[in-house]
């Protein structure tokens, strides 16, 4: 019955996991309809006593939702293309979660590899900081985050292959992060 109502390349996502819905798994997934719109879908068996005679699916449309996230991925991807250009990066600092996030380009400026996490405050200035410019450099941003106010100033640091850099960094404050 699927095949008379669902072209081809539907039928081809759907069938494979109303098969496992039968097998008793339950299953949500992406269903793009050809030039229309995409569907997540979750399908769950029905129980009828100890047997299954009856799946059951529910389908949104999230067209809407992809095009959003495609257009982010394009922004997040320019943006990143426009660092890495003007040898620019950056980051994030959610004061109040502390999550930290860099910019690959920061990575790269300061000779980290990507896949490490962003560093806090400390581990920042005891490993990238040149020793003589920590002080300024952690005096500075805790003084910025106490009185809320943005931040301009030079300082070096000192990258894992030994090379030092001076780096020019501007802060801006928001309600909840903070970020170069």
């Amino acid at each position: 019955m699927l095949k008379e109502i669902a072209p081809p390349e539907v039928v081809a996502i759907v069938e494979p996991n109303f098969r496992a819905a039968f097998a008793g798994e339950v299953v949500t997934y992406e269903c793009p309809y050809p030039s229309g719109p995409t569907y997540l879908v979750s399908v769950a068996p029905l129980f009828d006593g100890t047997e299954i005679n009856e799946i059951l699916v529910i389908a949104q449309n999230i067209t809407e939702h992809k095009a959003i996230e495609n257009q982010l991925k394009q922004s997040e991807s320019q943006l990143a293309e426009a660092q890495r250009l003007a040898n620019v990066g950056s980051w994030n600092w959610d004061l109040q979660s502390d999550e930290r996030t860099w910019s690959d380009e920061l990575y790269r400026i300061f000779g980290l590899p990507r896949d490490r996490p962003a560093l806090d405050l400390d581990a920042t200035v005891a490993e990238c900081i040149h020793p003589d410019d920590r002080q300024f450099f952690k005096s500075s941003l805790e003084s910025s985050i106490r009185n809320k106010e943005s931040w301009n100033l030079s300082y070096r640091i000192v990258r894992p292959d030994g090379a030092e850099r001076i780096i020019s960094s501007r802060g801006i404050w928001s309600l909840t992060a903070v970020g170069i």
